[in-house]
């Protein structure tokens, strides 16, 4: 070999390992003029290194030569000093590659980790109260029994014959009192007199929200089966204003067309829409609730999401076991009525 090409070769060889990026200005760079339009991996180099010289966003880098990256170039070449023509010649190439490689990487903080927001217990509704052994539903004690460990005290509300309200869950007095009959044919006076729960007095609405108030927990009165008047409605709201509890106060019901006569009258209210089948979480809406009270009986995940979707919460009715209780939690339930509150309270907190 010649001494003057060995001297090319040598010259070649170092001034590759000198060149920015490992190589040579090639031909094609030489005879370089990419402008909008143009497209390829050239395209891709280029946009690249503006990317890394913080004059081209990153998500802009798609091999397309577009007018962000055409005012990219014009940038660099005024900074540079070059004519800012917006077109990579050999000359903005090189310049280009010199730059980016003096500049040093980016250092991005690392990905912040997502903590996922933990899932909440649902509340605990003591069903009656509780129902429990030597306990009877719907009773003053059921409802200190319950206090401490449910969210929400619920009962059944029931009229007497001169309009006193009381506890009851049926419409007849046969089942849980020593007396017998309907509770409407029954006055207050004599109701007290004679009628006892297992040796404990049937209280009066009055009463549990009287203790209700001082325990600092929330109501959930039903309105029993049946058209209720406007004037013994009007006597539900009257009791719950008297004690303070109008935000603490989840009146529920089969029959939504109550909702609008207590909401005239205490504004404060939420509902608990009642229902053993699947009803529309649109009509739901529209009568005024906030939230669908649905049996646990065949209740999916799919079907609490779709009540949920909707705006509404959802109560599920009613567990009587442990097992029933950690079903529901796995179903997402945002509330549970349950005739073991305590039982409840140990295992979701």
């Amino acid at each position: 070999m010649r001494p003057s090409m060995r001297a090319l070769l040598v010259g070649a060889v170092v001034l590759a390992l000198v060149w920015p990026g490992g190589s040579l200005p090639t031909a094609s760079a030489k005879a370089m003029n990419l402008h909008r339009g143009s497209m390829g991996t050239k395209v891709l180099t280029v946009e690249r290194r503006l990317d890394r010289l913080d004059l081209l966003r990153p998500r802009a880098v798609d091999r397309r030569y577009t007018r962000a990256t055409f005012r990219a170039v014009k940038r660099f070449q005024h900074n540079r000093g070059l004519r800012a023509t917006g077109r990579v010649n050999a000359r903005t190439w090189r310049r280009l590659a010199r730059a980016a490689a003096a500049r040093p990487a980016p250092t991005r903080p690392p990905p912040t980790a997502v903590t996922p927001a933990p899932v909440l217990p649902p509340l605990i509704v003591g069903h009656r109260g509780a129902v429990v052994a030597a306990i009877s539903e719907n009773t003053l004690e059921s409802m200190r029994y319950a206090v401490g460990s449910a969210d929400v005290l619920e009962f059944d509300l029931r009229f007497t014959a001169d309009g006193v309200i009381v506890l009851l869950h049926d419409s007849t007095l046969d089942r849980t009192t020593n007396c017998t009959g309907p509770v409407v044919e029954w006055t207050f006076a004599a109701l007290r007199a004679q009628c006892t729960v297992d040796g404990e007095p049937i209280p009066t609405f009055d009463e549990v929200a009287a203790f209700a108030a001082t325990a600092a927990t929330s109501i959930a009165p039903q309105i029993g089966p049946g058209a209720a008047t406007d004037g013994q409605l009007t006597a539900v709201t009257d009791v719950i204003a008297a004690h303070g509890l109008q935000r603490r106060t989840y009146v529920q019901s089969f029959f939504a067309e109550h909702f609008p006569v207590l909401r005239a009258r205490s504004p404060d209210l939420r509902f608990v829409y009642l229902t053993s089948r699947l009803t529309s979480p649109t009509a739901m809406r529209a009568a005024g609730a906030a939230v669908a009270g649905l049996r646990l009986d065949g209740l999916t995940l799919a079907t609490v999401s779709c009540y949920q979707r909707a705006g509404l919460k959802v109560w599920a009715w009613t567990a009587d076991t442990v097992a029933e209780l950690t079903r529901l939690r796995s179903l997402r339930v945002d509330g549970v009525f349950t005739d073991i509150p305590r039982a409840a309270h140990d295992l979701y907190h």
